[in-house]
C-alpha cells in the first residue's frame, strides 16, 4: 500500500450533545414474548437497534471537531504522483449520484412503499461510500480497488489513527473478538437499547461488528485451503489456521457492516427488509446519516489533496449539484480556508 503518511491521532469520545440524542427516539418496548418470534422478527428489530446507534455514536459536531483539528495539526496530504482528475472525478460522481438516489428515495416515498425501496438502500449506502473511498485513495496514491482489499485499507487506516474517533471503532480477532473503539456492556437482551446511554449505543454496535465478523470469518476461510501433513483439506481448523483466517480479513469496520447489509440485501435475507418489525423512515434517516459522515470525511481529505479550485471542477458532471453536496462543500471550504 502507497501514499500512507502519519497523521496526528484524533481525540477520545466526547459526550452527546443533547440536541442530537432529541432526534433519536428510545426504541419501544418489546411486549411480545421472544419465542413467538421468527428469524426474521429478531433479525429486523436489531437492524432498527443497529443503525439508531449508528447514528447516535457517528456525531456530526464531533466529527467536524475532529477533522478541523486534524486540517490544523497536520500537512496536506501528498497527491499521488500518477494523479488523474478524469478517474477521481468518475469515481466521486458515481458516488455522489448514487448517494443523491438514496435521499431521494427517503423524500419522495413514504409508507409501505419506503418500506419496499428499503432492499435497496444498503446497497445504494455501500456503494456511495466505496464510490468515494476509490475517489479519495486515486487522489493519494492507494492503489486498492477490490472490495476486500478496500475494506482491509480502511481497517489499516482506522488502526493507525487516520479517522475521527467517532468512525474509528472496530473489532478484531476470532475467539474472542476483541474490539477497539467500542465496548461490550453486560445486557439484558441483546435488543436492550437506550439512545441516551452511551454504554448502550457502544453495546449495540459491539453487536454489529461481532456479528459481522463472525460471518465474514466464516465466508474468508471458506475461501482459503488448509491442509493436513497428508495433504488433505483440514475439516477442523486449529487456532493458528484462525489466526491467518483473520489476518486475512483484516479489521472489521463500519465499512465492513454496510458492506454485509448490501449483501443481505442483494442476494439473501430480503424478508428481514420487509419484515412488519421494520420501521423504515428512521432507518433511512440513519443510514443516510452514516453515508453523510464517511463520505464527507473523505471529500475533506480530497479536497485538501488537490485544493478546493481543482475539488469544484470534481463536480462540473453534475448538474445541478445536489443541495447535500453544496452544503458540505460550503462546510469544508470554511474548515479548509482557516488552515
Amino acid at each position: 500500500m502507497s501514499g500512507s503518511s502519519t497523521p496526528p491521532q484524533f481525540g477520545s469520545i466526547v459526550e452527546i450533545p443533547l440536541d442530537w440524542n432529541t432526534l433519536v427516539e428510545p426504541m419501544p418496548t418489546i411486549a411480545l414474548s421472544l419465542r413467538d418470534w421468527t428469524e426474521d422478527d429478531f433479525a429486523a428489530e436489531m437492524t432498527n437497534r443497529q443503525f439508531a446507534a449508528l447514528g447516535v455514536r457517528i456525531n456530526q459536531a464531533q466529527l467536524r471537531k475532529e477533522l478541523a483539528t486534524q486540517i490544523g495539526q497536520g500537512p496536506a496530504p501528498k497527491l499521488a504522483k500518477n494523479y488523474r482528475e478524469d478517474e477521481v472525478r468518475k469515481w466521486a460522481t458515481n458516488g455522489w449520484n448514487t448517494e443523491h438516489l438514496l435521499r431521494i428515495t427517503a423524500k419522495l416515498l413514504s409508507g409501505e412503499h419506503l418500506e419496499h425501496a428499503l432492499q435497496w438502500a444498503f446497497p445504494q449506502a455501500y456503494y456511495s461510500t466505496f464510490a468515494l473511498l476509490l475517489a479519495f485513495y486515486k487522489t493519494i496514491g492507494l492503489t486498492e480497488t477490490t472490495h476486500a482489499a478496500v475494506l482491509r485499507c480502511v481497517g489499516e487506516r482506522v488502526a493507525s489513527g487516520h479517522y475521527p474517533s467517532c468512525l474509528a471503532f472496530s473489532a478484531t480477532g476470532v475467539k474472542p473478538i476483541a474490539f477497539d473503539g467500542v465496548a461490550k456492556a453486560p445486557a439484558t437482551s441483546s435488543l436492550a437499547f437506550d439512545p441516551k446511554d452511551l454504554k448502550s449505543v457502544d453495546t449495540q454496535i459491539a453487536q454489529f461488528l461481532k456479528g459481522t465478523r463472525e460471518k465474514d470469518l466464516k465466508e474468508r476461510k471458506l475461501r482459503m485451503t488448509f491442509k493436513t501433513t497428508r495433504g488433505k483439506r483440514k475439516k477442523n481448523l486449529t487456532s493458528n489456521d484462525w489466526k491467518m483466517v483473520s489476518e486475512s480479513l483484516g479489521r472489521t469496520t463500519v465499512l465492513s457492516l454496510l458492506y454485509r447489509k448490501r449483501i443481505k440485501s442483494n442476494y439473501g435475507d430480503i424478508d428481514t427488509f420487509l419484515n412488519s418489525n421494520i420501521t423504515a423512515a428512521p432507518l433511512f434517516q440513519n443510514l443516510i446519516h452514516v453515508v453523510n459522515c464517511l463520505n464527507f470525511t473523505h471529500e475533506v481529505t480530497i479536497a485538501r489533496a488537490i485544493g478546493l479550485s481543482a475539488y469544484a471542477q470534481l463536480q462540473t458532471q453534475l448538474k445541478p449539484i445536489p443541495e447535500f453536496l453544496k452544503s458540505r462543500t460550503a462546510e469544508l471550504t470554511e474548515m479548509l480556508a482557516k488552515q
